[in-house]
């Protein structure tokens, strides 16, 4: 009995300081009533005037409930004169106030947008300052954010450097675009390669900056190899468009493009020269073949093969069966999915094919066949095994 109640004592020391462990983890900390800039523009175009969306972050210990006005001014580069009205700004999602550009309500953004008038904003530099007051009247202001008014030219694309015909396994070829902007080749924003089929838009990509040509000048591009055909051939169309630092677009040069897509190639195969059936249960048989595609291992549909049984039947009712690459453990249970292929996406098709007692003996013969996304049939290399009793 005194064993037992120093046991009990001692177990009630240990949960004693387990909780008082747990019970000094001090809590998160409430955020600070503070404001920062969240989405403001650093360039304004007052030459050709448009809307510009500006948002600061609120965090208050209260939550944003608690936030009872925002409102940004803008100045001008002395950063005391006023340039117009403070600017509301809202976290409402645009529900009180329709058109305000805030997207969720109550999440701390507040949001507005106004338009870059030139009968406003001076050129050279602007900054944008925003303020905070809460339900208690505590006010809090975020830092000067400077912003540059300029009379902006949206840049123009010059050329396009593209091929024809993307050949079927063609290794990485620079797909470019030259580039000028007259407020310097640094306000190129992004530089965009759209993949369109009649007006449908299939694929796009950015292009990375690559170098000057001319201090207003210079050359994006990105490499591509002929995956960029996986699933796809034929006639295409290549759209290259510049955006500016100011959210200006470029005019759209075009390029028209083939897509050569050949089909796959089928080799080394491997399945056991003979296999002796069980006397209960199921033998596993695996097979395997490597299959490689010009246009990348995505470009394919299938693999497969049909068997052929020794009374000249073929096996699985004439269906095919289906290798895998998927990398999953052989599965009894879900055998033509989960078929014990051992790397997923590395080329090398699985499938393990189970013998029951009752199975014919004699030579089983195997024909492997592919095909991709667009419909290339690949005939493969022909494979046997004798099956015994």
């Amino acid at each position: 009995m005194q064993r037992w109640f120093k046991f009990f004592t001692v177990f009630g020391l240990l949960l004693f300081v387990i909780a008082c462990d747990e019970e000094i983890v001090p809590p998160e900390a409430a955020p600070e009533f503070a404001i920062e800039g969240f989405n403001v523009p650093r360039r304004l175009n007052v030459g050709n005037p448009r809307d510009y969306d500006v948002a600061f972050r609120v965090t208050h210990p209260q939550g944003p409930g608690a936030v009872a006005e925002v409102t940004v001014t803008f100045y001008g580069s002395d950063q005391t004169t006023e340039l117009r009205q403070p600017l509301p700004l809202y976290d409402d999602g645009g529900f009180m106030h329709p058109g305000d550009k805030d997207v969720v309500a109550n999440d701390g953004i507040f949001t507005n947008h106004f338009v870059s008038d030139s009968l406003v904003f001076p050129l050279g530099a602007v900054f944008m300052r925003a303020t905070a007051l809460d339900n208690a009247q505590q006010r809090v202001q975020s830092g000067f954010v400077e912003a540059l008014a300029l009379i902006n030219a949206p840049p123009q694309l010059l050329s396009v450097n593209a091929p024809d015909t993307l050949v079927s396994g063609s290794r990485p070829l620079l797909f470019s675009v030259a580039v000028q902007d007259s407020n310097d080749i640094e306000d190129v924003a992004s530089v965009t390669m759209r993949l369109k089929r009649g007006s449908s838009e299939i694929f796009s990509a950015s292009l990375e900056f690559q170098g000057k040509t001319a201090p207003d000048s210079g050359v994006f591009g990105a490499f591509f190899d002929s995956t960029l055909a996986a699933e796809r051939l034929g006639d295409y169309t290549l759209e290259f468009q510049a955006r500016d630092e100011s959210e200006d677009l470029s005019n759209v040069l075009a390029k028209p493009i083939f897509l050569e897509n050949k089909a796959a190639f089928l080799f080394d195969v491997s399945v056991p020269d003979s296999a002796q059936l069980p006397t209960s249960g199921l033998q596993p048989v695996f097979v395997t073949i490597h299959c490689s595609d010009p246009q990348g291992l995505t470009d394919l549909d299938s693999v497969y093969f049909f068997s052929l049984r020794p009374d000249s039947v073929l096996a699985n009712n004439g269906n095919p069966l289906v290798l895998q690459d998927n990398g999953l453990p052989f599965n009894p249970q879900n055998p033509f999915v989960e078929a014990g292929d051992l790397v997923a996406n590395d080329g090398i098709f699985s499938l393990t094919v189970l013998l029951n007692p009752t199975a014919l003996t004699g030579r089983y013969v195997f024909s492997f066949f592919a095909r991709d996304k667009v419909g290339n049939f690949t005939v493969g290399p022909v494979d046997s095994i004798i099956v015994y009793q």
